[in-house]
């Protein structure tokens, strides 16, 4: 597989149910938000991209801010992210902060999810270390903990990092980039499309 995603989410609700009416994020309010996660440091435009494309760790950050919910993509988004995750290591008056990234040159996969500002779970799963867990298991995890989509290519895991980070790139913001099984997208990420920035 070789799915890479770096992208984070501030939403009071499920991010897939406001992505899903597929918008198009309006340049003014995405430089906005960008300019708060990563005050002093966004440069230029580099115009809109696909969704679909946007999650990709680029040098580039992609943003929407959407009614009730705003989202940020790119390579900067997961730098520096704190060793224990405990608080949300952005600022958002949101409820929800939802954060996924994968790596498939290494085959990693980790996902957060906060509420009111403290983590409810978070896991980091990769053929190389035991899983790091935190928190009670997300619903859409039961299947793959119960070893029913087990890979006999990776030790020490009941499934391939690859294919359970697709899997809850899926249930956390509605699509999937490779695909997974059990994994049922809700919305086209192509249809969603968000504004580029460079950030120093």
């Amino acid at each position: 597989m070789g799915a890479k995603t770096a992208v984070v989410a501030f939403c009071d609700t499920d991010p897939a149910f406001v992505l899903r009416a597929g918008d198009a994020a309006e340049p003014a309010a995405a430089r906005e938000l960008v300019e708060r996660i990563f005050p002093g440091r966004v440069g230029g435009s580099v115009g809109p991209g696909y969704l679909a494309d946007a999650v990709l760790p680029g040098e580039y950050v992609y943003a929407g801010a959407f009614s009730g919910l705003e989202i940020v993509c790119g390579g900067p988004v997961v730098q520096d992210l704190p060793a224990d995750f405990g608080a949300p290591p952005w600022k958002t008056d949101r409820k929800g902060v939802y954060l996924h990234t994968m790596q498939s040159t290494v085959d990693t996969a980790m996902f957060g999810v906060w509420r009111d500002g403290e983590l409810l779970r978070a896991v980091g799963v990769s053929p190389e270390h035991r899983p790091w867990l935190v928190g009670e298991p997300l619903p859409f995890e039961a299947p793959w903990w119960a070893g029913e989509y087990r890979d006999a290519s990776v030790a020490g895991l009941p499934f391939h990092p690859m294919a359970f980070g697709e899997a809850a790139l899926c249930a956390l913001f509605g699509f999937v980039t490779a695909g997974a099984p059990g994994a049922a997208p809700v919305l086209d990420p192509f249809q969603v499309t968000l504004e580029g920035f460079r950030v120093d």
